[in-house]
């Protein structure tokens, strides 16, 4: 009994140390931030360096990062495609589906960006 309740403190402090914060953001908010995006602030996750993105008024973006990884998913109140790209090697592209009845709006980022953060760590 002993080794099974030491056996679980240690799966449980292992458990602990692999578990990350994940930080999520908008950047682009269509019509909201046409010119300067919202600011992805530097500090002590992946992203070190504070980053001002352009935004044009059509187009929709969000984040996510952790200590090891940032992903972004982005689409167009004009397009049908939803980009994403991460740090885990894989290029920015229409990769993360089609953007329902063809029409983007910002909620359709949420599972592709999970999804391509999941694959930068």
């Amino acid at each position: 009994m002993k080794k099974i309740f030491v056996l679980l403190i240690g799966l449980a402090a292992a458990g602990q140390v692999f578990a990350q914060a994940v930080t999520n953001a908008v950047v682009c908010a269509g019509p909201a931030s046409a010119g300067n995006g919202n600011l992805v602030p530097g500090g002590t996750s992946f992203v070190r360096t504070d980053i001002l993105p352009k935004c044009s008024a059509n187009v929709f973006m969000n984040y996510s990062q952790t200590d090891n990884g940032f992903a972004v998913a982005a689409n167009s109140r004009k397009g049908k495609y939803i980009f994403t790209g991460n740090t885990g090697g894989g290029a920015v592209g229409p990769n993360g589906g089609v953007c329902a009845a063809s029409q983007c709006d910002a909620a359709q980022l949420a599972t592709p960006l999970a999804t391509a953060l999941a694959a930068a760590t």
